[in-house]
């Protein structure tokens, strides 16, 4: 627990840690030089598991918390803020997790936000993949909950930078080597001072978000200028401008994200678009006064696709709620209805001519959309369109290896100056239909070569039946 001029809640901070059921820890604590009366608040306390250090020079948050994983001696090491109360249960809690999710090497926790007008819990995604994806937008754990598994961060090389967001910085590396996680449970009241309860960064914690932003869209080809990084940022629920150009401008760059994400398959699509409906719908409340012209983007964005049902549900009734102002429930109510049905009935064209436009790229499969291969004896027999193939299958064949001798024999062909990279994705292996777009079920072909990973490496036997779907990015 790094500490600096923490006298108002430093007791009852380290009053709720010296009270945790789980009692077999060492509690490293930091003084940063404070000029208040913080180290004799901390020298009053005779607990043996205290492990008091002052550091020489004012070193900042970053430096103290490397000091302190350098000093820790356990399997685990949690975080702590001298504002903060943890939960009676945490450690044990956590501890727990761990113990029994060997997999998981950082977890957190939802937590209580206290010190604002108003109390209130914010909840964090436990999934793993899910927390990795949404870490691309946002920092989405709470840092004072962390419990972190020693081995891995020093084995990793896992340390805070000084750039006024170092825990997101520091998430945003670990998800790609570790997995993470978080309890769905308040473990932590989390007090908020007054800039953070309004949202504003200093340009010191700016300057350090924009930089691990850009950071994360670089992962997906994108070589982002500053002003996308903005965008971004401020898409991401950090400060944005309740602009009907903004809205526009984040729209735009939400489907950039979206087509780059299809291409270099960084995150799982279904997830990746999950996120990004999230951050749309939060972003359409936030501008309701916007009144009809809030109603057009809302119809003509491509991105509202990626709302669910219960999302677009929401967004027009609160949308016709803030046009009338309560005046009269009921005409809110019909014209909510009325409105829900027009909507509906309008996103469902817009995806339908969304996925049309996506067909007739010029990257094709013999310019068709889907194919399908039945293996009978020593012939496969390869569909692309209203056309039929026969192929002579070897002994323990893979479909990689079918694909190349299709790609060889003129009948896989790409075209198109701007074919970077292409996938068929397998909806089905005898009669057994796959309902997950995971990357193992996908054989790529990138600058032309065939990657032999996931299903290309299933050997085809007699009888069997494989169909897949081919489809190409939009550039």
């Amino acid at each position: 627990m790094p500490v600096y001029n923490g006298v108002k809640y430093l007791a009852e901070s380290i009053e709720s840690i010296l009270n945790q059921t789980f009692t077999d820890f060492e509690f490293i604590i930091i003084d940063d030089c404070s000029t208040d009366d913080s180290y004799k608040i901390i020298e009053s306390y005779k607990d043996k598991r205290i492990r008091l250090f002052r550091n020489e020079t004012n070193s900042r948050v970053a430096e103290t918390l490397n000091k302190g994983m350098k000093l820790a001696q356990g399997e685990y090491i949690a975080r702590m803020d001298a504002d903060d109360v943890s939960l009676p249960e945490r450690l044990a809690k956590q501890v727990g997790f761990l113990d029994k999710n060997k997999d998981i090497d950082i977890v957190g926790s939802w937590v209580k936000v206290i010190g604002d007008d108003h109390e209130y819990v914010w909840k964090y995604e436990s999934d793993p993949e899910k927390l990795r994806t949404k870490i691309f937008f946002n920092c989405s754990m709470a840092h004072p909950t962390v419990m972190m598994r020693r081995k891995a961060m020093m084995d990793n090389g896992f340390m805070y930078n000084n750039m006024g967001v170092e825990d997101f910085d520091l998430w945003a590396r670990a998800c790609e080597k570790v997995k993470m996680s978080n309890i769905n449970e308040v473990l932590l009241n989390y007090r908020i001072n007054a800039s953070q309860s309004s949202g504003t960064l200093s340009g010191f914690h700016a300057d350090g978000l924009n930089k691990v932003l850009a950071r994360q869209i670089r992962k997906l080809g994108i070589e982002p200028t500053a002003e996308e990084t903005e965008i971004h940022r401020m898409a991401s629920n950090y400060q944005p401008k309740n602009t009907i150009e903004f809205i526009n401008q984040a729209s735009d760059w939400f489907i950039k994200i979206s087509e780059a994400n299809e291409y270099s398959l960084c995150y799982d699509r279904g997830i990746f678009s999950e996120c990004i409906g999230d951050l749309w719908y939060a972003l359409l409340i936030r501008n309701l006064d916007q009144r009809s012209s809030l109603f057009k983007v809302f119809i003509n964005s491509e991105v509202s696709k990626n709302l669910s049902f219960r999302q677009k549900i929401k967004f027009i009734i609160k949308y016709f709620v803030s046009l009338l102002n309560m005046k009269n429930k009921k005409s809110v109510v019909i014209l909510s209805l009325l409105a829900i049905v027009i909507v509906l009935l309008g996103l469902n064209y817009m995806v339908n001519r969304g996925k049309a436009a996506r067909t007739s790229q010029t990257t094709a499969i013999n310019q068709q959309q889907g194919a399908a291969v039945s293996s009978q004896g020593k012939t496969a027999v390869f569909y692309a369109g209203d056309k039929k193939y026969d192929v002579e299958i070897k002994d323990n064949e893979s479909v990689y290896d079918l694909m190349n001798s299709l790609k060889e024999k003129g009948r896989l062909s790409f075209s198109g100056k701007d074919y970077k990279g292409a996938g068929f994705f397998v909806e089905e292996i005898n009669g057994i239909k796959n309902s997950t777009k995971d990357n193992k079920y996908w054989i790529y072909y990138i600058n032309g070569k065939s990657a032999n990973i996931g299903i290309s490496q299933y050997i085809i036997k007699p009888g069997d039946n494989i169909s897949w779907k081919y489809e190409t990015p939009k550039f």
